[in-house]
């Protein structure tokens, strides 16, 4: 039995339809990545990457807290938080509580703001943070590591954060792979999976036993 013409018509304009979504849906997935990440033509580094150790992911502007204002400021965690909610993934990775909550940026935030962990108001004391649990987290410091120091560092579970973007961003260093300039990221502000050394311009480093 045939279709009435009208019944036909409607199902060719659902078809066309289901056809503009789905392109749309790709379009969105692809501008999602940004320029710093893989792209298509890197799935190979991708595969060849090695993460010792596996640490959250939690984005600064999480609706959970993107709003919650760092230290005693007007400023948010979305708007500055990257090096505070790079901190709260290292935390949360090697399992240390924040004022017996769970670490995530919300809590550490609250934390930083009651025990002078921020300066001018939201600028975090990086020395602070071992304060969470001063017999088990040293604040190393500054350094101008190599490549190879770096990727030593990572294999002893050292926790290493990279200052990015010309200085504007910080990411939790994860991984690497067999070059001797991809480092692979949890970067709490964008989709980006790795940074290249030579884009890096300081790296910080803890020690989380």
């Amino acid at each position: 039995e045939q279709l009435p013409k009208q019944a036909v018509k409607r199902v060719k304009m659902m078809k066309v339809l289901s056809l503009v979504l789905i392109v749309v849906a790709l379009a969105l997935a692809r501008s999602d990545q940004d320029i710093h990440g893989p792209s298509s033509g890197n799935e190979k580094a991708l595969l060849n990457a090695t993460i010792p150790f596996h640490y959250p992911m939690f984005k600064q502007c999480n609706h959970t807290w993107a709003n919650n204002h760092m230290g005693t400021t007007s400023e948010t965690i979305c708007n500055i938080g990257c090096l505070m909610s790079s901190v709260s993934m290292a935390l949360n990775g090697h399992h240390f509580s924040v004022n017996g909550h769970e670490s995530d940026p919300a809590t550490l935030n609250v934390w930083l703001t009651h025990n002078g962990g921020y300066y001018d108001g939201n600028g975090l004391i990086e020395s602070s943070v071992a304060r969470v649990n001063p017999s088990r987290i040293k604040w190393l410091g500054f350094s101008h590591p190599s490549p190879e120091q770096v990727k030593a560092a990572l294999r002893n579970r050292i926790v290493v954060i990279a200052e990015v973007l010309h200085g504007h961003h910080f990411v939790l260093v994860t991984g690497y792979d067999n070059t001797e300039s991809n480092f692979y990221v949890n970067d709490p502000g964008f989709n980006t999976a790795y940074y290249e050394y030579n884009t890096v311009v300081g790296w910080m480093m803890y020690s989380m036993n």
